[in-house]
């Protein structure tokens, strides 16, 4: 089951965590390679549902962010939905939260395994990314609520 949002014109605003990946490779081959998670702002574009094999209901949602990391800095485009190159910054994501303090205890949980300096030089851009994204509103109303795992 698919629920549009952008039918509806209403875009919610989670937090998510946003996959950092930096370039790795020789001069013969390129390639991105994640290395950390920040927490970021996001739009909710599209809700799925599916079934797993036990028979549970599960989510995942397209989500677009407002911004790009290249070479470690911001390129804060404030990407919207209805922006001409959204296609280029859709992300899928199955988790998505509504406080800062939740993201932060799955962000933590899930760097565990990259390195310290990458995380600390990272958790710097993402308290600059989150100053931009300052007037970014996180949904918190009933009718939104449902988006987010729980």
């Amino acid at each position: 089951m698919v629920v549009s949002l952008m039918q509806k014109k209403e875009y919610p605003i989670k937090y998510a965590l946003y996959p950092v990946k930096e370039y790795r490779g020789d001069d013969r081959r390129e390639y991105k390679e994640l290395v950390c998670y920040i927490i970021s702002k996001a739009y909710v574009i599209e809700k799925n549902s599916y079934l797993t094999n036990t028979g549970e209901r599960k989510y995942t949602y397209k989500i677009c962010y407002p911004h790009t990391i290249y070479d470690g800095r911001i390129s804060y485009l404030h990407i919207t939905p209805d922006s001409p190159v959204l296609n280029d910054h859709l992300n899928v994501t199955s988790n998505l939260y509504d406080t800062y303090e939740d993201a932060l205890e799955d962000k933590d949980e899930k760097n565990i395994k990259y390195n310290p300096n990458t995380i600390d030089k990272y958790n710097i851009l993402e308290t600059e990314l989150l100053e931009l994204e300052k007037d970014m509103n996180i949904t918190k109303n009933n009718n939104e609520k449902r988006l987010v795992k729980h």
